[in-house]
């Protein structure tokens, strides 16, 4: 078997020996963590519905040099789910909870998706923690015609029993 047709081996011993998991407290709740390496930190959030496993092969290909933390977004991975629904800036609030009780004061954050929504959120709401922002397909706010159009035009589905869609 070649090396590329073999299966992806996520949080194997062999091939993740270094990353490590772990659960911090916050006032929502548990909220999971996967990290990896030494330096300056770099916060990764992930797309929704996504969880921080999505940024494991991304971790190992980072140089040396970075304290690499990939957080659960609350409600989603292994992390708890929130008792009420929360905003960007609820979402944001936990994850800079997170990051205080892994003793990080400041941060590189990059985000994906949604991730880069909470990222902005949090360097508007603690800007002297984020030290600078990687944003992957930030969403953009919708103008009220935008809106509108989303709103009637686009087909909304829900996933089936078996998570089809």
């Amino acid at each position: 078997m070649k090396n590329s047709d073999k299966p992806l081996a996520f949080l194997s011993a062999e091939t993740e020996r270094d990353l490590r998991r772990g659960y911090v407290d916050t006032s929502a709740g548990q909220i999971h963590y996967r990290t990896l390496g030494q330096g300056h930190p770099l916060v990764l959030l992930h797309q929704t519905p996504s969880s921080s496993v999505m940024w494991e092969r991304f971790m190992k290909s980072v140089p040396n040099g970075y304290r690499l933390v990939a957080f659960d977004s609350p409600g989603f991975g292994m992390s708890d789910k929130p008792l009420r629904p929360t905003t960007m800036a609820g979402y944001a609030s936990l994850l800079l909870e997170a990051m205080t009780q892994l003793d990080i004061n400041e941060a590189i954050i990059l985000g994906h998706h949604t991730g880069a929504s909470i990222a902005v959120e949090m360097a508007r709401q603690e800007p002297s923690r984020v030290k600078g922002l990687v944003l992957m397909g930030p969403f953009a706010p919708l103008s009220s015609t935008q809106l509108q159009w989303w709103k009637n035009k686009v087909h909304h589905w829900q996933p089936d029993a078996k998570g089809a869609f």
